[in-house]
């Protein structure tokens, strides 16, 4: 019979239930307009900060709250809608003007402008190659927003090599402090003529065929 089956075999095996709260929240990436204007997401429009246009970012709406992230770090949350609306922020657009303003000045791209002097120089030489500047605009805002430091001094290094890329500068900003990019799951990649690697020892594998 199922139930004395159930009162002496089964319900010994049955596990409580957790405390941990089941995640049900929805989630999606979304990419940030070149305009800082937000994300979609449920056919509304939520307002991130203005440095980061263009980036790659997790959206994560509960019942009533939608909260944006950069890596790990949450850069905006909101009020959840019905759809067709768009949420704004007043800081995102008074931050985009102070920005429009800085470029006009000839400074730095957006969201970049803390690096300074160093900056401006880096994207000098950048601009003198045939690297994309976009895409390393992009990269760059994504290590100002997320590194425990500033890459001002990582960038000045890697120009004293007599190169510019934001793969460098993550390079030297993860070797200077292990997980200094905000916990994130960055990923670090070196071009192949940077690397120095010994030639590799081949006896052992003799050794190997000798012993057996």
């Amino acid at each position: 019979m199922p139930s004395l089956v159930f009162r002496h075999e089964e319900r010994r095996q049955l596990k409580p239930i957790p405390d941990t709260p089941f995640d049900v929240d929805d989630v999606d990436t979304a990419t940030v307009t070149k305009t800082f204007r937000g994300v979609s997401f449920d056919r509304n429009r939520y307002s991130v900060p203005w440095r980061l246009a263009s980036q790659t970012v997790l959206v994560r709406a509960a019942d009533d709250v939608v909260g944006v992230f950069l890596g790990k770090k949450q850069v905006a949350a909101h009020r959840r809608c019905g759809r067709s609306a768009r949420i704004s922020s007043i800081l995102a657009s008074r931050g985009a003007a102070q920005d429009q303003a800085a470029r006009r000045a000839g400074t730095l791209p957006p969201g970049l402008v803390g690096l300074t002097n160093t900056g401006v120089e880096y994207f000098q030489d950048l601009r003198c190659g045939g690297r994309s500047v976009h895409r390393e605009t992009v990269r760059l805002v994504f290590l100002v927003s997320c590194s425990a430091s500033n890459p001002r001094d990582a960038m000045a290094e890697v120009m004293a090599t007599g190169h510019v890329g934001a793969e460098y500068v993550e390079y030297v900003l993860a070797t200077r402090r292990p997980h200094a990019v905000g916990g994130t799951s960055c990923a670090w990649a070196i071009r192949a003529d940077a690397l120095s690697l010994r030639e590799p020892d081949l006896s052992l594998y003799d050794e190997l065929v000798r012993r057996r």
